[in-house]
């Protein structure tokens, strides 16, 4: 029960933010350039804010890329696509979907969790999507002790894994590496 509030608490969260961007979207900016200044402003600090949100980014209702903020350490070219491919997210919809980002380094790819809203406001229609790292989803259950060999994993409603956080930190290690290297085969 503990660790399905912390979800709950954690999407509420990023909820949260996404509902405050939508309405930061809607303002009332007749410029364009403005606009999407002052919502680059706001996504940066959002951003910055919660440790573990890899990037944001605001999406018209025709698709058009309005604002966005990104980690330093993922490469955005290929995060938007991934998390939004084949997806159209209607008003008050919420989608999440697990993925990878590719990191700036050479280390492969950062599993993520992409957590997509769309919204319908006066002013804005679109979606906002929120790129969650892994580890912001594993530090919600860290103080978690479930047992030495326990494994809390979240899952969406088709059964896909978002996330899994282990009790032990060396089994997470391994758990990690035997995923990279599944993952890399594909």
């Amino acid at each position: 029960d503990l660790a399905k509030q912390r979800t709950t608490d954690l999407f509420l969260r990023v909820d949260g933010t996404l509902h405050d961007i939508a309405t930061a979207a809607a303002g009332a900016d007749s410029d364009r350039a403005a606009r999407a200044a002052r919502l680059d402003a706001v996504l940066g600090q959002r951003r910055r804010a919660e440790q573990g949100v890899l990037a944001l980014f605001v999406i018209g209702a025709d698709g058009d890329l309005l604002a966005n903020a990104v980690a330093p350490s993922v490469r955005a070219a290929g995060v938007l696509p991934s998390c939004l491919q084949d997806e159209r997210v209607a008003p008050g919809q919420v989608v999440l979907k697990p993925t990878f980002a590719a990191a700036q380094n050479a280390s492969g790819g950062l599993r993520v969790v992409c957590f997509a809203e769309g919204f319908r406001l006066s002013g804005f229609a679109g979606t906002i999507l929120a790129v969650l790292g892994e580890n912001l989803i594993r530090a919600q259950y860290a103080d978690l002790h479930a047992g030495a060999h326990a494994v809390i994993t979240l899952r969406d409603e088709s059964n896909r894994v978002l996330a899994r956080a282990w009790a032990d930190a060396e089994q997470a290690a391994a758990a990690d590496a035997a995923l990279a290297s599944s993952d890399a085969a594909l």
